[in-house]
């Protein structure tokens, strides 16, 4: 290019700014028709005048207050349930709802439903809310850079917290914090409890059947006696359901019998009309053993659950304390669920929400500082005032900045080269190994966990067969035996996936946004257009999204992490297991955890959707044009010393449509190239 059309160039970008600062004084005008118009008031005045009027209505402190008013009305509304819950409660041991087991089913997965549309609410402010607070300030990121460090701009970042002031660290701890103790126990807030039965199995021959009288009844303790009558006029009655063998062996070879109570096994000798050696069998959480009369005929030191099988292949051959078995004679129990209130863990939960609400309002009202939220603030901060310390580093990219070094950034200006690169480059290496290896890590474990449920079932193995158990129901196929025990332990581990999740939704989000930061710095390569930024919009300057990311990706991010919060809640779950003995007299209460196989493949086929579609979007490639400058704060200094508009007011400069190029200086030996604004 010849100096002259140069020149002509410049001249014309010149007019074009001359005709930018005409317009933004006529918006202005129109914004405050009460200034003085002659002559024109300094834009820092008027920046100042329009922050202290629009700060709350546009910008990051705007989004701070909305999320602090949507958490606050999360507050209220679990204040309101949870005072109300333990008045409703307070009579009935915490119970909200006895009865239908299928009703209690429905309404226990429509209020998990709520539970975490209510969590996304919680962790989607939180998430904006931290990222404000470790967004480092102008300030912040030059004595960064004159010690030869860098910041992430516009991404979440625990590189920054080690350069941000301690006040905003302290409210970026509590955020994190309060967040953990309820991914721990929300989801445990509500929960649903099943009956189990306690029972005695009898053995008795035909003609104890046969007889009108109870014969050796009277041979037991008073309690058995009592029963044992009841179970002999039941049985003349026709009131005890007849099994056959293979039925019978089903029906009892459960580590927790909700619908069967007490049974007459009815043998095919008649040496003794009576036999009680089938003792009572109370169903506990670490045993497996809780039908081992089933296999007692068996000679073998294994467990009966080990054993079950090879019973149930020889149901005719069947054999119980040495007695071959006919049929059963079987006492129903109707299945029965509660819906219960956790009263201490929705107080912690409400606690920590006013506690989130409180930080938020904190962080829109009394932090003063500007933070550099966005890729376009920082570019608008290095254009107004220009840094030093990265002066002559024009074509530099985050590539060159992260190379290891003491001291001050090297200087030195960069052939231009024109190379292509991908979404995933202006990533880093570390962000991007730590993100995939967490989702696989995790597929993995899940994967095997899920071969291990599904080898457990009695039943099908067939996808039919799985989803007929449903999305977080309690049933006895599926309920696991630990050696983990008491409620709180319970609660815990059925939630502890709901941690693991939010850290991954976070890697994930931070991946995601670099990447679509580095999309959006390379569009002005292409089109002059004006600045995304948090504060108040000036002049051709544009409103952030949702921080860094686009809303076509942000809200169906968001809707991805309700629906994978929810398939976790109920993939594993708490359940509660109300003991009745054989008499159907409640007995006592245990806990254990619950798991869900349908929901488990669930939520295995949308993180595998999730990894495939980043791996995809990573391999997108960059239009050429522009250094690589990602989250760098360095690299996105670099790029903005306009050498050849010294003379333009930075603000003005800033406010106006932007677009970036390089040019070569045709009256240099060498080939230096500079940045354009």
């Amino acid at each position: 290019m010849s100096r002259h059309k140069l020149r002509n160039t410049d001249s014309m970008e010149l007019q074009r700014l001359t005709s930018d600062q005409s317009g933004l004084d006529t918006q202005l005008d129109q914004q405050y028709p009460n200034l003085d118009s002659t002559p024109n008031p300094p834009v820092d005045d008027l920046r100042n005048q329009s922050k202290t009027q629009r700060c709350y209505t546009q910008g990051w402190r705007c989004g701070a207050v909305n999320c602090a008013r949507a958490t606050s009305l999360v507050f209220l509304f679990n204040l309101i349930a949870t005072i109300w819950g333990s008045v409703y409660t307070r009579s009935n041991n915490g119970v909200i709802l006895d009865g239908d087991c299928d009703r209690i089913k429905k309404l226990n997965a429509g209020l998990h439903l709520l539970i975490n549309l209510i969590g996304t609410i919680l962790l989607s402010s939180s998430n904006y809310c931290m990222q404000c607070l470790s967004a480092p300030t102008r300030n912040e990121v030059q004595r960064a850079h004159e010690r030869g460090l860098w910041l992430d701009i516009g991404v979440p970042s625990f590189r920054n917290l080690r350069h941000i002031s301690k006040r905003r660290v302290g409210l970026w701890v509590l955020l994190a914090l309060s967040s953990l103790p309820i991914h721990l126990v929300y989801n445990s807030a509500v929960f649903s409890s099943i009956s189990e039965n306690s029972y005695i199995a009898f053995t008795v021959s035909q003609s104890f059947i046969d007889s009108p009288k109870c014969d050796g009844c009277n041979d037991l303790n008073e309690n058995r006696t009592n029963l044992i009558n009841r179970l002999h006029e039941s049985a003349r009655d026709g009131g005890l359901e007849r099994l056959e063998n293979i039925d019978c062996i089903n029906e009892y070879a459960q580590m927790i019998q909700t619908s069967r109570r007490n049974v007459l096994v009815v043998t095919s000798d008649n040496k003794r009309a009576l036999d009680d050696n089938a003792e009572n069998f109370s169903i506990k959480v670490s045993t497996y053993d809780s039908y081992s009369w089933i296999c007692s005929g068996l000679d073998s030191s294994l467990r009966c659950y080990q054993l079950i099988d090879e019973v149930r292949n020889n149901p005719q051959g069947w054999v119980v304390y040495s007695h071959p078995v006919q049929y059963c004679l079987s006492e129903k129990a109707t299945p029965h669920c509660k819906l219960r209130l956790n009263l201490p863990v929705a107080i912690l939960v409400t606690v920590l929400n006013l506690l989130k609400a409180v930080v938020m309002f904190y962080t829109a009202y009394r932090i003063k500082e500007e933070p550099l939220m966005t890729m376009g603030d920082a570019v608008a901060s290095f254009m107004e005032q220009k840094d030093p310390t990265t002066k002559t580093m024009c074509l530099l990219t985050v590539r060159d900045f992260q190379k290891k070094h003491t001291g001050p950034f090297p200087t030195g200006s960069k052939q231009w080269m024109r190379i292509k690169h991908r979404w995933k480059d202006v990533t880093s290496k570390t962000r991007r190994i730590t993100t995939l290896a967490m989702y696989i890590a995790v597929l993995i474990l899940l994967s095997y966990l899920l071969r291990l449920g599904i080898l457990q079932l009695p039943d099908s193995h067939s996808l039919p067969a799985l989803a007929r158990l449903g999305y977080g129901t309690v049933d006895v196929r599926t309920i696991i035996s630990w050696p983990i025990e008491g409620t709180t332990s319970n609660i815990i581990m059925a939630n502890l996936a709901q941690t693991i999740l939010s850290a991954l939704y976070f890697s994930y989000n931070g991946l995601l946004t670099c990447m679509l930061l580095g999309h959006e710095w390379s569009s002005y390569a292409r089109h002059r257009k004006g600045l995304r930024v948090s504060r108040a919009p000036l002049g051709a300057q544009r409103s952030t999204y949702f921080l860094q990311l686009p809303y076509r990706f942000a809200l169906p991010l968001m809707a991805l992490s309700g629906v994978l919060h929810w398939l976790v809640s109920q993939s594993i779950f708490f359940v509660s297991i109300d003991n009745y003995s054989w008499t159907a007299s409640f007995d006592w209460s245990w806990s254990t955890c619950g798991y869900s196989p349908i929901a488990i493949i669930s939520v295995l086929v949308l993180a595998i959707l999730m990894v495939l579609a980043i791996v995809g979007i990573g391999f997108v490639p960059f239009r050429p044009g522009i250094n690589l400058a990602g989250s760098c704060s360095a690299a996105i200094s670099a790029a903005c010393h306009n050498s050849e508009w010294d003379g333009i007011d930075g603000h003005l400069s800033s406010s106006g449509k932007r677009r970036w190029s390089s040019r070569k200086r045709a009256n240099s030996t060498r080939d230096v190239w500079k940045k354009i604004g």
